[in-house]
């Protein structure tokens, strides 16, 4: 299994006061169990205010969970439980990890080129050589059926 919740909430505080008590919470993400193997691709669709972005976050620990259990198998083979690992072990698992948001505008600026844009990751992730920064981004690109033609968008 490449990725897997077990129980997984997200609960927000809801608080009011002088002293600020907690009187509830909002149930954000409540008991999520999902499953990804190796190759698959998963799409979260909802209602505006659903929890598929807390969710999302949730994933990479930009949220922490109140509740529950992420294993994801690193590029070793081994499973990780992201919910124990600290900010140095986040950090490398991050590279291996992203989140699409829904609206292209967040994710995408027509003004600059594809190979700019997922690119960005990868040299944030420590990736210097620009050589290979294309490379990688045409591999991601490319078409995964095996008489495609090939990718030819990112070169100069």
């Amino acid at each position: 299994m490449l990725l897997r919740t077990r129980g997984l909430k997200v609960h927000f505080p809801i608080r009011k006061g002088v002293v600020k008590r907690t009187v509830g919470h909002v149930r954000a993400v409540d008991g999520i169990d999902l499953d990804i193997r190796e190759g698959e691709t998963l799409s979260v669709v909802g209602e505006s205010g659903c929890g598929k972005t807390t969710f999302g976050q949730a994933l990479l620990r930009i949220n922490d969970p109140t509740e529950g259990q992420i294993l994801f198998r690193d590029r070793d083979g081994q499973d990780l439980d992201l919910t124990a690992l600290d900010k140095a072990g986040l950090r490398r698992t991050r590279t291996d990890i992203r989140m699409i948001f829904q609206t292209p505008f967040a994710s995408l600026n027509p003004r600059r080129r594809v190979v700019d844009i997922i690119g960005e990751s990868l040299r944030n992730a420590g990736m210097r050589n620009e050589t290979q920064v294309r490379d990688k981004v045409a591999s991601l690109l490319q078409p995964r059926v095996p008489d495609a033609l090939p990718l030819r968008l990112l070169r100069r």
